[in-house]
């Protein structure tokens, strides 16, 4: 009963926040949401699943989230996303299961486009790629995946690596740009 009420204050929090200041399908966590109780993951779980987020069960949201597009974003079971993730859905992101997102990672979806040099930059528009993760995959602190990435099962990203190109299942990788290190056993 608590639990719906506090859900409730956060979601009109939201709204109010999302109508005056912005016009784009942007969801940052609420502020009020960013502790570290044990009890209030259930709390974000939920608060994300109303933001039409496809979740398996279990899935685990640490503090200070930022989804652009929740409802074009799907994670799998008993996945972790930990402290300040930015996760970008325009172009949809499919995270699979048992997969854990390290702190302050990043994942895109979209570009711009640069092919005219006659026209600005900013007028060009952009371009947007799907990204899929697969299951039991480790991103390390500080990852970026650009868009049109797939990382295949049991994959580890290293920390502070930027992945360009798509990861084969069971490898290790990582660089600027991501490189295979080695297989895993």
């Amino acid at each position: 009963m608590i639990k719906n009420i506090i859900l409730k204050i956060y979601s009109f929090c939201d709204t109010i926040r999302l109508n005056l200041f912005s016009k784009k399908r942007e969801y940052y966590q609420p502020f009020m949401l960013n502790t570290q109780y044990k009890w209030m993951r259930h709390i974000r779980y939920v608060y994300w699943k109303n933001r039409k987020t496809n979740l398996g069960k279990e899935v685990r949201f640490s503090f200070n989230l930022k989804f652009i597009r929740p409802e074009n974003i799907t994670i799998g079971g008993c996945s972790k996303i930990l402290n300040n993730v930015i996760i970008d859905g325009r172009g949809s992101v499919t995270i699979g299961a048992n997969t854990q997102v390290g702190f302050e990672s990043i994942i895109l979806t979209g570009n711009h486009n640069i092919y005219k040099a006659d026209t600005a930059i900013v007028n060009q528009g952009m371009n947007y790629k799907p990204v899929v993760i697969g299951n039991d995959v480790w991103l390390g602190t500080r990852v970026i995946v650009l868009p049109g990435v797939t990382i295949g099962d049991g994959a580890i990203i290293g920390a502070g690596s930027v992945v360009t190109k798509d990861i084969k299942s069971g490898t290790i990788c990582g660089g600027v740009p991501a490189k295979l290190i080695r297989k895993r056993d």
